[in-house]
C-alpha cells in the first residue's frame, strides 16, 4: 500500500469525499496503491474521532497515511500530487452541494 485514506464509512460525506480523493490520486499517479481505511480503521479513537463528536455534521474528518518509503524518495513529488488531488476532490465535492 502506498496511500491510505481513513474516514468513517457511516458518514456519507466522508465516504463520498474519500472516493473522489482516491480516484483523483489513482488518475494522476496510476502506479500507486490507494486503500480505503487502511492501515487503520477510519473510526479508531483519535483527534478526528473527537472532532466528529464535537462538531457532529459540520465536520468532515479525513486522515491520510503515506507509506514511509515515499517520504525518502520522491517526497516532494508525492506531496505535490496528493495536494493537487485533494484540491481537485474538494472542488468536485463542494460543487455537488
Amino acid at each position: 500500500m502506498d496511500i491510505g485514506l481513513l474516514y468513517d464509512p457511516s458518514r456519507r460525506t466522508e465516504a463520498r469525499f474519500g472516493q473522489h480523493w482516491a480516484e483523483a490520486i489513482r488518475d494522476q499517479c496510476p502506479g500507486l496503491r490507494v486503500r480505503m481505511n487502511a492501515p487503520y480503521r477510519g473510526i479508531s479513537d483519535g483527534l478526528t474521532t473527537a472532532l466528529r463528536r464535537k462538531y457532529r455534521h459540520r465536520y468532515v474528518g479525513m486522515e491520510l497515511e503515506v507509506n514511509q518509503e515515499h517520504t525518502v524518495q520522491g517526497g516532494a513529488r508525492m506531496s505535490a500530487a496528493i495536494t493537487e488531488c485533494l484540491d481537485r476532490s474538494l472542488q468536485e465535492v463542494l460543487a455537488s452541494f
